[in-house]
Formats: structure tokens, C-alpha cells, sequence
């Protein structure tokens, strides 16, 4: 993907403090239908999933994306501003 691209896409469904929230909801509701219906997840499946999927993308264990992420996409002023939250 061009830098270009990812520079216009929207920040803030990725920080959403609902989205857990949204998306547990979404997944509860598909999981209470056929074929899933009775099935249940290990939480420890998922957590290491997310904890892979967080690495892979170059965000750290909050769901941040990493200075060096930022600063390579030319995005310095999203870094600045994603400061606080990483503390």
C-alpha cells in the first residue's frame, strides 16, 4: 500500500475505546447462531492471536501503533499525539 494511502486513512476507528466493546458484541451474536451455537474460545488462544496479530502489524500490546511505525509512514505529528496514550 502507498504511504500515500494509509496517510488519508481515518485514525479513529482504531481507537475507538468502544471497539472491544462493538466487536465482542458482533461476535456474541454470530456465535449464538447455527453452527456456532454452544461453542466457546480458549481467551488464551485468542489473547496470544492478538498479542501475534499486534506484533505482526507494528502496534504494541494496547493496540497503539509504534513510534517507529509512524515516523517510517511519515506520520509524526499522529506519533506526537499518540503519546499519551501510551503511557
Amino acid at each position: 500500500m502507498p504511504k500515500d494511502a494509509v496517510k488519508q486513512m481515518p485514525l479513529e476507528p482504531f481507537f475507538a475505546p468502544n471497539l472491544y466493546v462493538m466487536t465482542k458484541s458482533c461476535v456474541e451474536s454470530l456465535c449464538l447462531q447455527a453452527p456456532y451455537k454452544g461453542k466457546t474460545t480458549d481467551r488464551r488462544v485468542v489473547e496470544e492471536m492478538k498479542k501475534q496479530y499486534y506484533e505482526a502489524i507494528g502496534w504494541d500490546e494496547n493496540g497503539i501503533p509504534k513510534s517507529e511505525v509512524l515516523r517510517n509512514l511519515g506520520l509524526e505529528d499522529v506519533d506526537k499525539a499518540l503519546e499519551k496514550l501510551r503511557k
